[in-house]
């Protein structure tokens, strides 16, 4: 036997059981301790006084220690203390499989700290098993209260914490105090979204009076899990609705659904049933799915039967693949149709070119289209292929939109050919741009087709001629042609523009910009394609101030030739560290009696933070020339501590358009302690409802919040 003194290190390798093993993996431990003791015979080191060892992310803290070479274990007693991944656990020994990184600490009192969990979460347990990154509490009680009496807690007969990932309890209790509220077979806390496996809502709204819904998930030993969810109104049972989710794989599962609807309170004695099913499969990282079918068996009020189908496919894909949803519902008693077909999709050749298709079907047998008994169609798609090289880009779009009976615009195909900069004899560098495009409309209104092709051709020079100081002075060049034939009418345009801009930037605020031009131009403008290019001189005039708060521009031109006003466009803004007001307007001036005057489509808006949770939001536009309003809003929400435990909340979208409200709900908070409690009210919806909430676990709540419906696992 070897005798090592006083606050030795002893560093050293175990070679673990099995041969294989042995020579794939070495195990590095190391152990402080005030006095060590190593036996050649037994292969076992003994550790006594303050000992520490420490072992891949495990650390351990006791009064003795032994460590067995030959079986691979260390047994820790006394006043033991287990540090994993930053969090502690004590008991009076610690039992540990080095070789299958397994082990038992009781009895257990730890405090639990998680990415995912806000503050502290205590556990005490008669016994844990520790295995890898998992640890499984036995006989265990659970709470996020630090006081010696807690508010509240959960004792289960196991508990399975999986760090980041859930808390699963079985055989649980919930306790207020010293009270036992719920029992629950199975209960999961998860710690990745807000979704649980049970909650309830309580509340009052003017169609059904007082309100509850309550839903709990079963989940068995394979992660199979069953959901029971119900309704209760004054009027009594409205719906019970049971999921069954079959996990087939970690990334694939499948949901049965049934549920029952009481129609008493509309009157109707009979009650209406559901039948579906889901699949969704997530294997492929870019490719995954999901199809839900559901069969409604209905009684009209007379007691006849009929069936409601609603059908869905949904592909959601990533380069290179596509997204794609179908749905498809049969509606009331005739079996009437609606399909709604989407898609889009992109991909990507390599990094110079890539081709994106997106589209939309639409059929309605509901709606009929006017003056017709056809049902109403419509459908719009748009595809567009790009392809870059080092000093040009080539675009191609073909657009389609069609609603049967009324209108319909197609662009088969626009082609649009860049080359950003081209160094010609003479000219120098240029821009060139070329398009063809070939469009054509339908008027539902005159039952008129018109149809036209479009060749383009733009050239476009930049010079910057002097530049001293706060002046510069560049010139432009433009040419553009074009030739169109619109129901085999061919014409031609040739416009050529010469620019001059001056600009003098007074100060570092202000600056203005003067642009002198001249085009001519030979042939027409076709409106079939919505050009306006104005023959004969122009001037253009810009300011632009751009101060620590305000900013404003302003600017406006004139054609001499056709003696027309451009009209004047007038932005600003004042933006601080609590508020933003920013105006837009435009200003058209007398151009004749076939054109509007004075002011145009004006925008308002203001944003004030006079606090850190106190948002207030204005926004009105509004037309001078049709005397018609676009949008009148304000918007309000706040949160504000009235005390040391209570806070009010206030949300609000005030349509002054309307003169009401579309948003409206007010919240009372309780912080009380480990746990909030809260109030709220919606005077837009009538109703309100009570929460808890766990500060640990935010996520976990007794109530969904505002709508519960969309953390359930089946919809």
């Amino acid at each position: 036997m070897r005798f090592f003194n006083y606050r030795v290190i002893l560093l050293f390798i175990l070679i673990l059981l099995s041969p294989k093993i042995a020579w794939a993996e070495t195990v590095r431990v190391t152990l402080v301790a005030d006095e060590i003791t190593y036996d050649y015979g037994s292969k076992q080191v003994e550790a006594k006084g303050n000992v520490r060892i420490s072992y891949k992310k495990t650390e351990v803290e006791s009064d003795y220690a032994i460590i067995d070479h030959e079986q691979n274990i260390f047994l820790a007693t006394g006043k033991v203390k287990v540090i994993k991944d930053g969090d502690e656990f004590n008991g009076d020994r610690f039992l540990y499989y080095l070789e299958t990184q397994q082990g038992w600490i009781f009895p257990v009192v730890t405090e639990v700290t998680d990415d995912e969990i806000e503050g502290k979460l205590f556990y005490t347990a008669g016994d844990a098993f520790i295995k890898s990154e998992d640890i499984l509490f036995k006989k265990a009680v659970v709470t996020g209260c630090d006081l010696e009496n807690p508010h509240y807690r959960f004792s289960a007969k196991k508990v399975e914490y999986i760090p980041g990932d859930k808390i699963r309890m079985s055989h649980v209790l919930y306790w207020e105090h010293r009270v036992p509220i719920f029992y629950f077979p199975i209960l999961v806390i998860s710690l990745e979204e807000d979704s649980n496996n049970f909650g309830w809502q309580l509340g009052w709204n003017n169609y059904d009076g007082w309100w509850l819904l309550a839903w709990y998930t079963y989940y068995f030993r394979n992660d199979d899990s069953l959901m029971v969810r119900n309704k209760t109104t004054e009027h009594g049972v409205d719906r019970w609705e049971l999921y069954y989710t079959n996990e087939i794989s970690s990334t694939r599962k499948f949901t049965s659904a049934f549920e029952l609807a009481d129609n008493d309170k509309i009157g109707n004695p009979n009650d209406d049933f559901r039948a579906g099913f889901k699949f969704e499969d997530r294997t492929h990282p870019k490719l995954n799915y999901e199809t839900t079918l559901d069969n409604w068996k209905r009684y009209d009020i007379s007691g006849d039967t009929y069936f409601e189908n609603e059908y869905n496919f949904t592909l959601r894909g990533q380069s290179p693949y596509p997204f794609l949803a179908l749905d498809y519902d049969t509606i009331g008693i005739e079996g009437k149709r609606q399909i709604n077909l989407q898609e889009s999709w992109r991909y990507n050749f390599g990094s110079s070119s890539s081709f994106s298709l997106r589209g939309r079907w639409f059929y309605d047998e509901l709606r009929n289209v006017p003056g017709t008994d056809d049902p109403v169609r419509n459908y719009t798609y748009n595809s567009s292929f790009d392809k870059r090289w080092d000093r040009s880009q080539l675009s191609i779009k073909a657009q389609e939109s069609k609603t049967i009976g009324y209108s319909s615009e197609n662009v088969i195909p626009d082609i649009l050919y860049t080359i950003p900069q081209w160094e010609l004899p003479l000219l120098g560098k240029i821009k060139i741009v070329t398009q063809y495009t070939d469009k054509e409309k339908y008027n539902g209104n005159t039952d008129q087709m018109t149809e036209g092709q479009r060749l383009a051709l733009n050239l476009e020079k930049t010079d910057k001629l002097w530049g001293k100081g706060s002046i510069s002075l560049d010139n432009k060049a433009y040419f553009r042609f074009r030739e169109y034939l619109v129901d085999d009418y061919l014409s031609e345009l040739n416009a050529f523009t010469e620019e001059l801009n001056l600009t003098n930037k007074f100060t570092d605020k202000l600056s203005t910009t003067v642009a002198l031009s001249y085009t001519g131009v030979q042939g027409e403008n076709n409106i079939f394609f919505d050009e306006n290019i104005r023959p004969g001189a122009e001037v253009w005039n810009s300011w632009n101030w751009r101060g620590q708060h305000l900013g404003m521009n302003l600017k406006t031109g004139y054609n001499v030739e056709t003696e027309y006003y451009y009209p004047l466009n007038f932005d600003t803004s004042w933006t601080s560290d609590k508020s933003r007001v920013s105006l837009h307007t435009i200003y058209h001036w007398d151009n004749g009696p076939e054109y509007q005057v004075g002011l145009g489509q004006t925008t308002l808006e203001a944003a004030l933070n006079p606090k850190q949770d106190w948002h207030f939001r204005l926004s009105m536009t509004y037309d001078f020339w049709n005397q018609t309003w676009g949008s009148k809003m304000a918007n309000l929400q706040l949160t504000q501590k009235v005390s040391k435990n209570w806070k009010v909340g206030l949300r609000a979208t005030y349509d002054m358009f309307v003169e009401d409200f579309s948003i409206a709900n007010a919240s009372l908070i309780y912080d009380w302690h480990c746990r909030e409690l809260e109030f709220y009210y919606d005077w837009v919806e009538r109703e309100y409802w009570l929460q808890l909430t766990f500060k640990v676990f935010p996520m976990f709540k007794l109530n969904t919040g505002v709508d519960p419906w969309e953390y359930l696992n089946y919809e």
